[in-house]
């Protein structure tokens, strides 16, 4: 993208404004995990990955450490079109299981999952053995795997579009 991701620009606000103004809309309790600097300004605390260069399980790992509660949500910078309606049902759905997740159009996305904080000791041994997929580590846990479709009637395919260049932003406007 040329620049960081986070702050890089959707429909005149950066990436990152729309998964805290989500998390805003259930909690006050929003920490952005990032290495870089730019992020001071959106009234959130800011936490360096614990594990640097180990991608989102370390972010993943960093959150977990620092949460001050048993849940830990985690969202994508990265997502801006997420809704508060997937954000709604993970939360109703997610009970007593060590993680609840979204599968939509039979693609996980363990970026978009609620994570129990007791998982921390077993996401640290999975960077130790350099397992770095989110997608390994959710095999091996309890998991609620929410298939969205099933759950939530009409959602636009556009909700779990991922911006990773600055095309995929111009083509999302």
């Amino acid at each position: 993208m040329g620049q960081e991701k986070g702050l890089s620009l959707f429909r005149g606000a950066p990436l990152i404004s729309y998964p805290i103004e989500l998390a805003r809309q259930i909690s006050e309790n929003i920490s952005i995990i990032a290495n870089n600097f730019g992020y001071e300004g959106f009234g959130c605390r800011i936490l360096a990955d614990d594990f640097k260069n180990k991608g989102p399980l370390g972010g993943i790992a960093t959150g977990l450490r620092a949460a001050r509660e048993k849940n830990v949500l985690i969202l994508p910078c990265d997502m801006p079109l997420l809704s508060a309606d997937v954000i709604t049902l993970l939360i109703t759905k997610h009970g007593q299981f060590e993680a609840t997740i979204l599968k939509y159009k039979g693609r996980l996305h363990p970026l978009i999952g609620i994570y129990c904080r007791s998982l921390l000791p077993r996401v640290i041994q999975q960077i130790r053995d350099n397992e770095l997929k989110v997608s390994l580590f959710v095999q091996k846990i309890e998991k609620n795997l929410l298939n969205v479709e099933a759950e939530l009637a009409g959602v636009a395919p556009e909700v779990f579009a991922n911006c990773n260049s600055r095309l995929d932003l111009k083509n999302l406007e």
